[in-house]
């Protein structure tokens, strides 16, 4: 099995994503699943000014177990992945030096 593949049946495990919901449905429950993870939600509020890579794995690193067995690095690698999917419309990337900013909301 390849480590792609692991990672995302290690994911989904963690996650406790029920089967057979549709893919709106799966969206919608995983959605709200990371919104509940600590890290998770320090990162998302680290975004409002936007959150740079380092300050990123910085926030990841402090907040994981010693014995997880992810770097901080490549966990914030999928991280960034999971707000742009999970979250449409509610962050944008920003090349100089990769951060990840949520977006404002207009009035």
């Amino acid at each position: 099995m390849s480590n792609a593949k692991t990672a995302a049946q290690q994911d989904l495990a963690f996650l406790e994503a029920p089967a057979g919901l549709n893919e709106g449905a799966f969206t919608a429950f995983i959605g709200a699943m990371l919104r509940q993870v600590r890290w998770m939600q320090e990162l998302d509020k680290l975004t409002t000014d936007g959150l740079t890579d380092d300050v990123a794995v910085r926030t990841i690193a402090a907040a994981l177990p010693s014995d997880h067995g992810y770097s901080p690095e490549a966990l914030w690698n999928v991280t960034k992945e999971w707000f742009v999917f999970f979250f449409p419309g509610q962050y944008d990337r920003v090349p100089a030096g990769e951060m990840l900013r949520k977006r404002r909301q207009s009035i």
